[in-house]
């Protein structure tokens, strides 16, 4: 097998694998348990309230928005897919190395 397609085959089982867990997530969040996100964010002000006594309820708020913002499913779902591409990248190429090297000895 050559590198290029080792490449080819373990970026493209990667990349469907990840459509896969992004498919999931889109049904986890907005069918099975629509609610999960924002009992997650009340589990967060709990702890922030619990670990910090002083904080402001203002504060507060505004660390629970700032998260809401970061924590938007098409972000996560982007910067998951990049994650995954790049690692799949970096296995397939490890991986065509080695069957690389074999075919030539």
């Amino acid at each position: 097998m050559k590198l290029r397609e080792a490449l080819k085959m373990g970026i493209g089982i990667t990349f469907v694998a990840e459509i896969i867990s992004i498919i999931w997530e889109i049904l986890l969040r907005n069918v099975i348990e629509p609610d999960m996100t924002n009992h997650i964010l009340q589990i967060q002000q709990d702890s922030m309230i619990q670990n910090n006594p002083d904080i402001s309820m203002e504060k507060v708020h505004k660390k629970i928005t700032t998260i809401k913002k970061h924590n938007a499913l098409y972000i996560l779902s982007m910067l998951s897919l990049i994650n995954y591409l790049f690692v799949g990248f970096i296995i397939s190429l490890v991986g065509g190395l080695v069957m690389s090297k074999k075919q030539n000895l």
